[in-house]
């Protein structure tokens, strides 16, 4: 798939995409030669059939590798190009049932007619909303409610095939007395699959991912398909075109999918063997060394002078945040795969906010920073695992002392907001590029901005930490300059997961988990 990425890359490719194909179209259309290529035959039927199967069992697979081989997190793009591919494929494996059916009965059914006319127009809605810019509270919507909307994709489905059969004559004399209506429905597919494509383009520019060129590549595709499908002339060679583009539209995504799929596959595995190396052959004896400079800075072992005592404090200091990366690693690891044991109880979050603040203040004094913490005195309790969001408040807040220059300031509140507990931690940093406020939290991120931030592990923890309990954790501009990052945790007294420890086969196959 290699040379095909990288024809892609040059200019003039993508116009030759859209040309040469309708250039094809015009010529299959007019010329006697080609005007009555196919006919009424087995050979005909059977090649439908085994096109459709063939194209609708390259969707499921493309659906089931969309995540992990776009390099997605889990996000709404995820979500609804999944949804997509599904739909196209469930749509063309009932279309293919039609061949059987014509043999068995020697009848055409209008059901699986109008299954391969709306495979291509119904998945497209799902493509332009997979490029739509999502805001992160829809987003965490969307992906909190993709198994209940899963479901109801099906059942959508479902009354659609029953809606066909009952309505099968009606629709057959439809097709027959008022075709304006299958070409407004192939030209609104098209502009659907051509503003997808136009979108898959701009977020190939923004991230550097040459996967979503190659999905780009296949709406246009999808697109000629089905101005093939629904303009051409009957039985002529548009009808053997039509199946030629479906099929390659799939392989273009289908092929750099498996290939970064099985890259992810080896880099997981990777990383895993390197977190467990790290934790259990540097946890034991960096904990060791932590004792043992904090027995020498007691005088344990001895009077130190001050000097001594400040090298002491530093190396100390220094070995604890080498053994907090060591943990991040392996909770980040745990929580990836659903392995973290959480101990909910309902917690006081403003008693954990005022020790966290008042701990932190020798710090912010050190560097004449103004720390001030604004909550209520009662705040309402939430069903949370404390140790875990105390972590998380300590994370925050270190982060933002860290970043912060001196004499800065760095502002805590927490509020209920309808139905959410907010914590908010603003500083007067370097704040976050807003094209990296989603890259921020992915591990071991590289930002484009000259602050450490985002680097390591502790944000990556973070998010995860909170979305475990249900919440949700952003960042924005923040009103000192800086950037303000946004915690809500749900106040229904059952903080919700959003993750299940226990999934069905094919959920864990579809989303990963």
């Amino acid at each position: 798939m290699q040379p095909t990425v990288s024809l892609a890359q040059r200019k003039g490719v993508v116009t030759l995409l859209l040309v040469l194909p309708l250039f094809f179209f015009v010529i299959f259309q007019r010329l006697p030669l080609f005007t009555s290529f196919t006919g009424d035959n087995l050979l005909t039927e059977l090649l439908q059939y085994y096109t459709s199967t063939l194209a609708g069992l390259l969707g499921v697979i493309i659906a089931l590798l969309t995540r992990h081989g776009l390099g997605l997190s889990q996000n709404g793009r995820s979500v609804l190009l999944t949804y997509g591919f599904l739909t196209l494929a469930s749509l063309l494996l009932i279309s293919s049932l039609g061949v059987p059916y014509l043999l068995l009965t020697n009848m055409l059914h209008p059901a699986f007619v109008w299954s391969l006319f709306m495979s291509i127009p119904a998945s497209s809605i799902y493509f332009v909303a997979a490029g739509m810019r999502w805001t992160a509270v829809a987003e965490k919507r969307l992906l909190a409610w993709r198994w209940p909307l899963l479901g109801l994709n099906l059942l959508l489905f479902l009354l659609y095939i029953g809606f066909v059969f009952r309505f099968a004559a009606q629709l057959a004399h439809a097709a027959q007395t008022a075709p304006q209506l299958l070409f407004l429905i192939a030209v609104l597919g098209v502009g659907l699959l051509i503003w997808a494509a136009w979108r898959s383009d701009q977020i190939r520019k923004q991230e550097n991912n040459s996967t979503e060129r190659n999905l780009a590549i296949t709406f246009i595709l999808l697109a000629q398909a089905e101005i093939y499908l629904t303009f051409g002339a009957p039985n002529s060679a548009n009808w053997l075109l039509f199946q030629l583009l479906l099929l390659g539209a799939l392989l273009v995504t289908l092929l750099p999918l498996l290939r970064h799929a099985i890259q992810y596959q080896r880099e997981k595995r990777q990383r895993s063997e390197l977190t467990q190396l790290i934790v259990h052959d540097l946890k034991s004896p960096l904990t060791i060394v932590i004792s043992g400079l904090d027995l020498m800075r007691r005088g344990s072992m001895g009077e130190i002078n001050p000097m001594q005592d400040r090298l002491l404090t530093n190396l100390e200091h220094c070995g604890d945040e080498i053994l907090g990366l060591v943990n991040d690693m392996l909770d980040v690891e745990r929580l990836e795969e659903g392995a973290m044991p959480l101990h909910k109880s309902m917690t006081d979050l403003g008693l954990i906010l005022r020790e966290q603040v008042a701990e932190l203040q020798i710090l912010a004094h050190k560097h004449q920073q103004q720390l001030q913490v604004f909550a209520p005195e009662m705040l309402p309790p939430v069903l949370v695992d404390p140790v875990l969001l105390r972590r998380v408040i300590h994370n925050l807040l270190a982060n933002a002392l860290k970043l912060t220059p001196d004499q800065g300031h760095i502002e805590v509140r927490s509020a209920v907001e309808g139905e959410q507990l907010q914590i908010i931690i603003a500083d007067s940093g370097p704040g976050v590029p807003a094209a990296d406020r989603q890259r921020i939290f992915d591990k071991f991120a590289q930002l484009n901005t000259k602050t450490r931030r985002g680097k390591g592990l502790g944000l990556t923890f973070c998010k995860m930490a909170v979305e475990v309990h249900g919440g949700l954790l952003t960042v924005e501009d923040s009103p000192l300059g800086g950037a303000l990052f946004r915690l809500a945790l749900p106040l229904d007294g059952v903080a919700q997961s959003t993750e299940s420890h226990v999934r069905p086969l094919f959920y864990r196959l579809i989303w990963g988990k």
